[in-house]
Parts: structure tokens; C-alpha cells; sequence
């Protein structure tokens, strides 16, 4: 004879509905926490890669001007083949044999790069007068007028996180960069001549 006892149930595997909506809760909290933070970091690993591939640039311009002792401009380009005028879109590298401030036939575009979406690149005067950064032989960028280049590009987002949304990458003296963070509020302008 087989004894059944009333009112007990075996143990089903689970959770009820009260641990389930405890864990929701807690990853809700967890979050809206860490989104702003998680935001914030992809901001600024998009500002900083941008800024150190502008200076890769302008670093492999030099070095490439000294070493085919020949002319070599960096320039803003939209398709990577010819030289255009907005900085946010992209940029080349390329020797300049014939000295037109143009890829011409016969001269060799030596690279492309591109900034991260939704990242801005805004020339100081210095450098958006004629669009070009040229390398001399020597190794020093000039201005129109021969003197060394003292221009500054702002690699900038409009955000709020980080804080410090822009990246001022400075070229001095035809050849010194340096790169400083900087808070602008969300906002990007363009920057001044150091």
C-alpha cells in the first residue's frame, strides 16, 4: 500500500517570478550605470585614434620628404586619389615631384586615412588657407611664404562624454607635434594658430 501525502510537492527546478524581476532590477541599475562611462571611453578611443592616425601621417610625410629627398604634401581628400578641402573626410599622403600641390601622373600616393565616424578634423588658418601640409626636403613644413609651419588641427566630437571632446594636434617650428587633450563643452570650433 502506497502512503501519498497531501499538500507537498516535489521541488520543480526554476525561480519564481520575484527572483527573476530582482535580477532584472539589479541589471537595470548595473546599466544605466555603466552606459555613460561605456559611451564615454568609445568617445574617446575614436578622438584619440583619429589624432594619433593625423599624426602618423604627418610623422610619415616627414620622414618620407627626407628620405626621397623630395617635396611631400599631406592633404584633405574625399575619394584618396585627389586632394579636396575638408579635413573630416579624410587625408593623403603623396610625393610632390612636379611641385603643383596635386597627386599628378607618375607621382606616388604613399597613404589614405580616414577618422572615425562622427569625428571632426578642423584646421587652424595656417592650414586651411591652402589646404596642404608640404614637407621639404629638410624635413620642415612651410607656409606659403616660405616661413616654418605653426598650424593646429582640432580632432573633435560633439559630445558631452568625455568631457575633454577635443584633441588639439599642434605642429610648431615646421616639424614639433604635440597632442593635448581639451574640454569644449560639446562644441567644435576651429582652432586658433598656436
Amino acid at each position: 500500500m502506497s502512503v501519498r501525502f497531501r499538500g507537498m510537492r516535489p521541488a520543480r527546478p526554476g525561480f519564481t517570478l520575484i527572483e527573476i524581476l530582482v535580477v532584472v532590477i539589479i541589471l537595470g541599475v548595473v546599466l544605466a550605470l555603466a552606459v555613460p562611462s561605456f559611451t564615454g571611453a568609445v568617445n574617446g578611443s575614436r578622438l584619440a585614434g583619429t589624432a594619433n592616425e593625423l599624426l602618423a601621417s604627418l610623422k610619415q610625410a616627414r620622414a618620407e620628404a627626407v628620405r626621397r629627398n623630395q617635396r611631400v604634401v599631406v592633404c584633405p581628400t574625399i575619394n584618396g586619389t585627389t586632394c579636396a578641402t575638408n579635413w573630416s573626410q579624410g587625408w593623403l599622403v603623396f610625393e610632390d615631384a612636379n611641385r603643383d600641390d596635386g597627386v599628378s601622373g607618375g607621382e606616388e600616393v604613399i597613404s589614405v586615412a580616414t577618422p572615425a565616424a562622427g569625428t571632426q578634423v578642423r584646421p587652424s588658418p595656417a592650414i586651411s588657407g591652402t589646404h596642404r601640409i608640404r614637407y621639404s626636403p629638410d624635413g620642415f613644413a612651410r607656409a606659403a611664404n616660405r616661413a616654418l609651419l605653426n598650424g593646429t588641427f582640432a580632432v573633435c566630437r560633439p559630445v558631452t562624454q568625455p568631457a575633454d571632446n577635443v584633441r588639439d594636434l599642434t605642429l610648431t617650428g615646421g616639424s614639433r607635434t604635440s597632442i593635448q587633450r581639451r574640454a569644449a563643452a560639446g562644441a567644435c570650433v576651429d582652432p586658433s594658430d598656436p
